[in-house]
């Protein structure tokens, strides 16, 4: 059994769908999950990534300032 025939898209669709953005929280969604928990994390992502270049932004401030 090829991935092709499994999947039920060619080989060509399957690498487009290897550079295109994945909602994966609307899969979920659609799998029957509720929505709140999916939000939540979602949510959960976001604050962490802002932390995160946040925290990138002080380190980068603080090695200009000792430098």
């Amino acid at each position: 059994m090829t991935a092709s025939s499994r999947l039920g898209i060619s080989e060509s669709d399957q690498t487009a769908l290897l550079r295109a953005f994945d909602f994966w929280w609307m899969y979920a969604r659609y799998a029957g999950i509720p929505s709140l928990p999916l939000n939540l994390a979602a949510v959960a992502l976001l604050v962490a990534s802002l932390w995160g270049c946040a925290a990138v932004f002080d380190s980068a401030a603080r090695e200009r300032t000792e430098a």
